[in-house]
């Protein structure tokens, strides 16, 4: 029950295809296996292995029955399973795809961890601009008002914006939600994921990384297929 809804982890993909990759090169049936994974992988990631099984009791190739979840395993996961089985080499192509995932893991967690500090600062930002519009300008507001003068726009334009946030705060709370929704539908399309990618490649210093980690993972891929 708790398992309905969850997303299978990065790391639950890649314990399981080092453990798929030590029993069959330990000479254990493919079925065998993941029989026996079934069992040990998280809630899920069960129903996928229990379904990935059947499809292949049922006479699906290995890679076939990967196909039924490409919300689990990505498309280059299942090309280097195809391409193991083609040429009878699925032991060593899940080992070498188990040393890959491995390394993708690392560098994620690296990733992860030189971006504590700056997700620190951004959110501590963000919350003192919060106090500041919420808390503090209504309380300056009522002073220049006392002034009886003609503010400069830039400080009308804060205090109408701090406004909004107190009386309003719903409003913004929805369009927030709406804009989180909205974007990520137009992610998931082929146009929107497109476009998006674009707009990553060309961010500063980000966009250099990001472009040098693809080239990386294509040649590994590349290497290995």
């Amino acid at each position: 029950i708790f398992s309905i809804g969850k997303k299978v982890k990065f790391d639950d993909i890649v314990n399981f295809t080092r453990q798929l990759s030590t029993m069959i090169g330990a000479g254990l049936p493919l079925t065998d296996a993941l029989s026996i994974l079934q069992a040990q992988v998280p809630p899920a990631l069960q129903s996928k292995v229990a379904d990935v099984l059947r499809s292949i009791e049922g006479g699906s190739t290995f890679a076939d029955a990967l196909k039924h979840h490409p919300e689990t395993f990505s498309r280059v996961y299942i090309a280097r399973v195809s391409a193991g089985e083609a040429a009878g080499v699925l032991d060593t192509i899940l080992t070498r795809l188990a040393d890959t995932l491995e390394k993708q893991r690392e560098f994620r967690e690296k990733t992860k961890g030189a971006m504590i500090y700056p997700a620190i600062v951004l959110i501590g930002m963000l919350l003192v601009s919060a106090v500041m519009m919420i808390f503090v300008l209504p309380k300056l507001t009522l002073m220049y008002k006392d002034f009886n003068i003609t503010l400069p726009f830039m400080t009308r334009a804060l205090i109408g914006i701090s406004d909004f946030m107190v009386n309003y705060w719903y409003i913004l709370g929805i369009v927030i939600v709406g804009g989180v929704y909205a974007f990520n539908a137009w992610r998931k399309t082929k146009m929107g994921a497109y476009q998006w990618d674009l707009i990553v490649l060309k961010l500063p210093i980000f966009g250099k990384i990001k472009s040098m980690v693809l080239m990386a993972e294509f040649n590994r891929t590349l290497a290995l297929l």
